[in-house]
């Protein structure tokens, strides 16, 4: 039963490890710690949320509920997110929202040269532009209806065409016009876009990944169904491994000396004695050191994607006009490890 329970583990993972690669950016909408988004890619790239967004049953688990008014999440620039004009991306999410929320904003990387813009068009279809500051290209997806819908949107520069997908199909593809830089330095804003509040987002979100790659058809196909790689999880389970590890030996000498004491018992001889002390003392040792090990692995990954955060820039054109945004600084969560702590606790 454990050999079978590990190898459909294994098999699990190995099912991610493909279109878990390059992953820059992984949001379950749920995870959140005080007003901050955990990433969960590995990649530490966690968002700070604005607004108290509410956190309702998402298509896996949690999700975000944005109310169009103040509610938003700023993911601060990083060099992960610096989409030169010969590099191929991907882009998905999950979105549930009333059909007459329109003219909003899911995702935007704002300013006149951008790699993306994804928003609700006036006739209730989803769009994706991409622009270079002379040249851009529109994609855009079917109706929603008020249920839970999973987007997809893929670059890719080897092609030189943008695909868009609605729950694992290929629904719409078109030429990729651009011609030079389609980078900036902006904050990727998360339920806003650069025209303020006339833009904020009225649903819900959950799922959101952002991938350094252009995505296979049958890879957009396995995001679809919601089986996204969790540094979280992996974490689990690398603490699972710790504690079947350790422990092994431990079990192997206990199954020694019971066969070993049978065999002497049928050669009327004495057999070999093992207090319940040394028991106490192999038993509790093992647990001990699989626990410590097992807390270091955990404080490790819960902190990491904290410890290392940078604020939005409030000189950035597009976070500036944002003054209700209140972002802790990063270095409070680099001083602080009580406060690391408190916030890995919540999770």
């Amino acid at each position: 039963m454990k050999l079978l329970f590990i190898s459909v583990i294994i098999f699990s993972m190995i099912s991610v490890i493909s279109y878990g690669a390059d992953i820059i950016a992984y949001f379950p909408c749920g995870s959140v710690s005080g007003n901050i988004l955990r990433d969960h890619s590995g990649s530490k790239n966690s968002a700070y949320i604005n607004g108290s967004p509410n956190i309702v049953i998402g298509k896996k688990g949690k999700a975000l509920e944005f109310n169009g008014v103040n509610s938003y999440a700023v993911l601060p620039h990083k060099d992960d997110f610096e989409f030169g004009k010969d590099d191929s991306f991907s882009i998905s999410l999950w979105v549930k929202y009333d059909p007459k929320n329109v003219g909003q904003v899911l995702l935007e990387k704002p300013g006149d040269i951008s790699p993306f813009r994804i928003e609700i068009l006036t006739d209730n279809r989803i769009s994706w532009t991409i622009k270079d500051g002379t040249n851009s290209s529109k994609i855009i997806l079917g109706n929603a209806n008020g249920k839970w819908h999973h987007c997809c949107f893929v670059r890719d520069v080897k092609d030189k065409k943008l695909y868009a997908y609605l729950d694992g199909k290929l629904t719409a593809e078109t030429e990729d016009t651009t011609t030079s830089e389609i980078n900036n330095k902006s904050d990727i804003f998360i339920g806003a876009g650069s025209s303020g509040a006339a833009e904020f987002y009225n649903g819900s979100m959950d799922e959101i990944a952002i991938y350094e790659r252009a995505l296979t058809k049958d890879e957009v196909r396995k995001c679809a169904k919601g089986n996204l790689p969790d540094i979280y999880l992996e974490s689990a389970l690398r603490r699972f491994e710790i504690v079947a590890t350790i422990s092994v030996p431990f079990t192997a000498l206990h199954s020694y000396l019971i066969v070993r004491g049978v065999e002497m018992i049928r050669q009327n001889k004495v057999a070999p004695k093992f207090t319940e002390s040394n028991w106490a003392i192999m038993g509790g040792s093992t647990v001990l050191l699989s626990s410590l090990v097992g807390l270091w692995d955990w404080s490790k990954t819960h902190n990491e994607d904290i410890s290392e955060m940078s604020s939005p820039d409030e000189k950035d054109q597009y976070s500036g006009r944002y003054s209700m945004l209140i972002a802790p600084s990063s270095q409070i969560y680099k001083a602080n490890d009580f406060e690391l702590t408190f916030l890995s606790a919540k999770f």
